[in-house]
């Protein structure tokens, strides 16, 4: 190409260049660089950690070869030559000189090496601009980026570069050894520092994209696609997310394992999420073998399906009363119910159990620790009745020769529906021998939902008395009864002289006068909830209830013929036992 002299010199100048790589490794297009490592021998080779570890590096110097002519001829001689390099086709400033370099111009042909560093080179356009005895040769020429020769031992860095496609590829083809194909370290100290860092910059890739894949093709049972290890009491391997799963296990093989864990410790811990710290399933067949979590300590703490079991957890670390086989913690602060252990069963109707505990002391032990002004529960049970069944929020039987209790207060109980019972009483302290005696009194039974009241009036000079009943009474109540009894003297003229008025006031005469009554009135509750819950006086029974009896030991009867031991029977059958 013809190059024009800007600086007025008489010489018609012209320049074809080649740019190649020395040494002979590649050999460039024209206008092209080649950049490789003249620091040291090519070929030499640095040890660390015991193996052969050969890295390339950019070179700092490239090499230019271009044809220079005169007036139209091939040039001849020693020629003052400037090379600079710049970052647009036109003006701007240069980004680095050569300064002035003699070239020896041999029938037209010259080579130069040109010491620019590769930190000019991070993928940006650049141009070089010659300067042949003090004239400007234009235009500048575009320098193209070539393949460069991975001979020598290190790779400078920092190094820049964009790639459509397949930057490197790198292989350890020695069948022996512990060499990697790539080694990277970090000697830094800075928190979140990192030897290796990969990056999927796109916001929506693919699915199932992966900034860090690792792949063992080893067919043995001893393989390991990804390894992480931790030194000190960090983590081996760290996931995080923000809105998926943080770690996530398949297994293709249906009798394998999707986690297995093995540490020489006294126990295992599982994460805790709403969803679910460790999430785990087995598909197909219900294979005896295959384990869904198996974890090994030194004192015996398993995870496995068995049979039935997602999850199976045995512990023999302690005695203490912290020591346990499943510990699940929710410490997540705010106003919200999240379940630090969530048990779901999805069995059809009347069959699965959520949650089951057994324990020869205790099977469930529900503690709530407030410490606010609001409401606790250390146990809460809830059951839906569905389109006809019986839901029992709580249910409770016992069995054995001592004393039974199927439920035990050990304080107030309050009932906010009804209350069905085979008998009642209350129990107190004995007024005569409270250290040494109890005192029951049994329940006044009605057909019907009463309220009973009584008291004394004292019968006035006119032989009548007045009986004010509370400012409910007439609310809460209807269908009034009436019993007097004389105190002191016999009056046979006693009677009610005035019925119950909306007031609540009730009148009694044919008393003598400064005589005493004892008085008593019953009435039927009203109430609104009385009213949408009367009691039914009789009732047939229905359903696994026909033939048997509730307390068939009233009757002479064994209990299989108890209603409650029909129920147990039933729910022992679905348990298998």
């Amino acid at each position: 190409m013809d190059r024009t002299p800007t600086r007025g010199h008489a010489a018609l100048l012209s320049c074809a260049c080649i740019l190649s790589a020395i040494s002979g490794t590649v050999l460039a297009a024209p206008d092209q660089t080649t950049l490789i490592q003249p620091d040291k021998p090519i070929g030499t080779t640095d040890l660390e950690d015991g193996g052969d570890l050969a890295e390339s590096r950019i070179a700092q110097m490239f090499t230019y070869q271009g044809r220079l002519r005169q007036n139209g001829q091939l040039a001849n001689g020693n020629y003052n030559i400037n090379f600079g390099l710049y970052a647009n086709a036109i003006g701007g400033g240069a980004l680095a000189n050569s300064g002035v370099i003699v070239v020896s111009v041999s029938q037209g042909v010259f080579t130069v090496d040109l010491p620019f560093g590769t930190n000019l080179f991070d993928g940006s356009n650049r141009w070089l601009q010659l300067t042949v005895n003090g004239s400007v040769l234009t235009p500048r020429q575009k320098i193209n980026p070539t393949p460069f020769s991975f001979t020598s031992d290190q790779i400078e860095w920092p190094m820049f570069g964009s790639y459509n496609g397949q930057m490197m590829s790198l292989a350890n083809t020695s069948g022996t050894g512990t060499a990697p194909a790539l080694f990277v370290r970090s000697d830094s100290t800075t928190g979140a520092a990192n030897a290796f860092l990969a990056e999927i910059s796109n916001t929506a890739p693919g699915c199932f994209s992966a900034a860090v894949r690792g792949v063992n093709n080893g067919e043995s049972g001893c393989g390991i696609g990804v390894w992480g290890s931790h030194e000190g009491n960090g983590y081996g391997i760290y996931g995080s997310t923000v809105d998926g799963y943080a770690v996530v296990g398949q297994n293709t093989e249906e009798n394998g394992y999707l986690f297995y864990g093995f540490q020489p410790s006294a126990f295992v811990v599982l994460g805790n999420d709403f969803y679910g710290g460790i999430y785990a399933s087995i598909s197909g067949a219900n294979r005896d073998g295959g384990r869904i979590i198996n974890g090994t300590t030194g004192t015996d703490v398993t995870f496995a399906n068995r049979d039935s079991q997602g999850v199976f957890a045995v512990s023999s670390t302690g005695s203490s009363y912290d020591s346990n086989a499943v510990r699940g913690v929710q410490s997540t602060p705010g106003n919200n119910d999240t379940p630090a252990i969530y048990g779901i069963n999805n069995d059809s109707d009347f069959w699965g159990i959520g949650v089951r505990g057994d324990g020869k002391y205790q099977g469930v032990y529900g503690v709530a620790d407030g410490d606010e002004s609001a409401s606790y529960y250390g146990v809460r049970g809830f059951a839906d009745s569905g389109t006809g069944g019986t839901g029992y929020g709580i249910y409770g039987s016992t069995s054995g020769s001592g004393t039974r209790w199927a439920g035990y207060f050990a304080g107030n109980a309050n009932v906010t529906g009804t209350l069905s019972k085979g008998a009642g009483s209350f129990k107190i302290d004995h007024p005569l021998d409270p250290y040494n005696m109890y005192l029951y009194h049994s329940f006044v039974e009605s057909p019907e939902m009463m309220n009973i009241y009584n008291g004394q009036a004292r019968i006035d000079a006119n032989g009548t008395a007045t009986v004010q009943m509370p400012d409910y009474f007439q609310a809460l109540n209807r269908d009034f009864r009436y019993q007097l009894t004389p105190i002191g003297a016999p009056m046979p003229n006693l009677y009610i002289a005035h019925e119950m008025t909306e007031q609540g006031v009730f009148v009694i005469a044919g008393g003598v006068p400064g005589a005493k009554v004892s008085w008593q009135i019953t009435g039927v509750r009203e109430d609104a909830f009385a009213n949408a819950n009367r009691i039914p006086v009789e009732e047939w029974k229905s359903g696994d209830a026909v033939g048997k009896l509730l307390h068939p030991e009233s009757f002479g009867r064994g209990p299989s013929e108890g209603i409650d031991a029909s129920r147990e029977a039933s729910e022992a059958r679905k348990l298998g036992n």
